[in-house]
C-alpha cells in the first residue's frame, strides 16, 4: 500500500484563520473522511 501526498499552493481570499476554521469544520472533515483522506495538514 502506498501513501499519496498532494500539496496545494494557492492564494486565499480570506484570512488564514478563516481558512483554518472552514477546513476544520465538522462537515468539511466528514467530506474528507468520505474521500478517504487520512491526514490533513494546514500550513501557512
Amino acid at each position: 500500500m502506498s501513501t499519496e501526498i498532494t500539496v496545494l499552493d494557492f492564494k486565499l481570499r480570506n484570512t488564514f484563520s478563516d481558512y483554518c476554521t472552514h477546513m476544520n469544520a465538522p462537515e468539511q472533515q466528514a467530506m474528507f473522511k468520505e474521500m478517504g483522506v487520512k491526514t490533513f495538514y494546514i500550513g501557512e
